[in-house]
């Protein structure tokens, strides 16, 4: 993906991640690969349904800054991780509520009783780590596929696969299927 394509697709899921609820206040941060292996990612503090493209920041493939406005994302680390496979092309961290008060209560995520699940190619969940850490970059790259999504047990998700649409819909088809889960054991 070029840079500027990246820009606007970056531009426009982190509108639709702040639309859905998926990330309250500044929380969250979207990146993309381009063509010439540089990540695009969203700036640390940014609320996302405001950002502008002006704003984001270019690291290279080690998640250090190429050319900055601002502060990037504390979790770049994690997203230079999962580029470290190069099946993986674009990256939505979030907090989908329902799915990150699920995890507060269980270990692992069985999303088996509903259908849709079927459409996410791999769910699993890890432990809790401190947002931002080294130890929680080197644990979602070491447990992460060529696309799926990960979630952080009291913390948020990781989606990752080729594109943002990809990632966005693994986010969206969790959170209903936490949704649903709930509803069952009512």
């Amino acid at each position: 993906m070029n840079f500027q394509r990246a820009k606007e697709e970056i531009i426009r899921y982190s509108r639709l991640i702040w639309e859905r609820g998926y990330a309250h206040a500044n929380a969250g941060n979207i990146s993309a690969r381009t063509t010439d292996g540089s990540i695009i990612i969203t700036p640390a503090d940014s609320i996302k349904g405001e950002l502008a493209a002006d704003e984001l920041i270019v690291l290279d493939n080690a998640g250090e800054v190429k050319y900055v406005k601002g502060n990037p994302s504390s979790e770049r680390y994690m997203h230079a991780g999962l580029y470290m496979n190069n099946k993986i092309n674009a990256v939505i961290h979030a907090h989908p509520p329902s799915t990150v008060g699920y995890s507060f209560f269980k270990e692992a995520i069985d999303l088996s009783p509903v259908p849709e699940a079927g459409f996410i190619p791999f769910v699993a969940m890890i432990p809790y780590l401190s947002p931002g850490s080294r130890e929680l970059s080197d644990t979602v790259s070491e447990n992460a596929g060529d696309r799926g999504i990960l979630v952080l047990k009291k913390h948020g998700v990781v989606a990752f696969g080729d594109t943002l649409k990809e990632c966005f819909f693994y986010i969206d088809r969790l959170e209903y299927c936490v949704k649903i889960m709930k509803e069952l054991r009512q």
